[in-house]
């Protein structure tokens, strides 16, 4: 709804502003929202950011270079995509590789961001190299726009702070809850021995920190008079608007997922596709990760869903679960950007109502190919 209008006034068609945002941000979905996804995906696997980040990162780094060529392709008039490959290739590895090092330094809660950021630099950084130094075409931030960034470098700030100053990091992972969870067993037989939950640190959290953030650029905000009159409750109340049904279905997955996993059809649905396609799995964890997001409406949805089920291929199989979960996870960054959901809300941001077969048509192939080139290098990862 945002990037779709500044296109369609640098002159693409209505379809086009709509579809190649969708392309063009599906790497960044792993890591994106403070890693909301990711931490589904650790919830889920109960595996920690130090076995997880490396492949993630790696295999999101690579869809991130070829969703860059899925963009210019279209976008480029005739002749000047090979003029501006080296410039794409740039901007593309100043992405990829800023995610993996944030994400492997344990900094992935803003991986993307700073990936995102990194590419801007280049691409600025390429705009005054192509342009020269002609006055006339300088380009003078606004006040909107310098406001606006201020935000993400808060968040940024915070972030680091949270990671890197000792003392701090301390206080804020000093309190923890890690409940116990009691052996359950069902009529058929199926027993979960007893166990601790993932541990969870309420002040250090990522959620935390972004409710920190935003007090620290709600306070500066204010101190500019850039806020109208008691603009608290208007913030709160459109935060819990958007919140709330984004809550409920968290749960209500994270719900689904513990009864497939406690009730033992995890295993009963691994055993299942190890006999019907037995070693292609890790060709098909993608495309898994894929349908879950496409159904759900939500790369985090999925991974909560199907991330248990890929850690028993993983062990049925033989084969790295950090792989399998990686796949997982990619495909349904990539597959997330069909779901009925966010294609809806692309189309409404323009008043001539695009109409979402039209769109999701229009993304079939890239996606298509984006998550054969998961299911690639998956294999090839493994």
């Amino acid at each position: 709804m945002i990037t779709a209008p500044l296109l369609l006034t640098a002159g693409f068609t209505p379809l086009q502003a709509v579809s190649l945002p969708f392309i063009g941000h599906s790497w960044a979905v792993t890591f994106g929202s403070l890693g909301t996804s990711f931490q589904a995906l650790m919830a889920a696997s109960g595996l920690g950011a130090d076995t997880l980040a490396g492949p993630s990162a790696l295999l999101l780094g690579i869809l991130c270079l070829l969703s860059g060529v899925l963009v210019a392709l279209p976008a480029s008039e005739k002749g000047e995509f090979r003029r501006l490959l080296p410039i794409l290739l740039a901007v593309g590895v100043a992405m990829a590789g800023t995610q993996y090092l944030l994400a492997i330094s344990g900094f992935w809660q803003i991986g993307s961001l700073g990936g995102g950021l990194a590419g801007l630099l280049v691409i600025f950084v390429a705009a005054r190299i192509l342009r020269g130094r002609d006055p006339a075409l300088a380009y003078r931030p606004e006040r909107k726009f310098i406001l606006g960034l201020s935000a993400y470098l808060v968040l940024i700030a915070v972030i680091l702070c949270a990671q890197w100053i000792g003392p701090l990091r301390g206080a804020l992972q000093s309190v923890e809850w890690r409940p116990a969870l009691p052996e359950t067993a069902t009529a058929l037989g199926f027993a979960t021995p007893a166990g601790e939950a993932a541990r969870i640190a309420p002040f250090g959290h990522p959620g935390a920190l972004l409710a920190y953030a935003a007090m620290a650029v709600f306070i500066l905000f204010r101190k500019l008079s850039w806020y109208p009159l008691n603009p608290a409750g208007r913030i709160l109340r459109g935060t819990a608007r958007r919140a709330l049904p984004v809550s409920v279905g968290i749960l209500l997955m994270v719900g689904v997922s513990t009864i497939l996993s406690y009730s033992g059809m995890t295993e009963q649905l691994a055993g299942g596709l190890t006999a019907t396609v037995g070693g292609a799995f890790p060709a098909i964890a993608p495309w898994l990760g894929a349908v879950g997001a496409f159904l759900t409406g939500s790369n985090t949805n999925s991974n909560l869903m199907f991330a248990p089920l890929q850690q028993s291929m993983a062990r049925s199989l033989g084969v790295r679960e950090d792989i399998l979960l990686a796949g997982q996870t990619g495909g349904g960054a990539v597959g997330s950007v069909l779901s009925p959901a966010k294609v809806g809300m692309g189309s409404v941001a323009f008043a001539s109502g695009i109409k979402e077969g039209d769109v999701i048509r229009k993304l079939l192939l890239p996606i298509g190919l984006l998550l054969l080139a998961a299911s690639v290098f998956t294999v090839l990862l493994d």
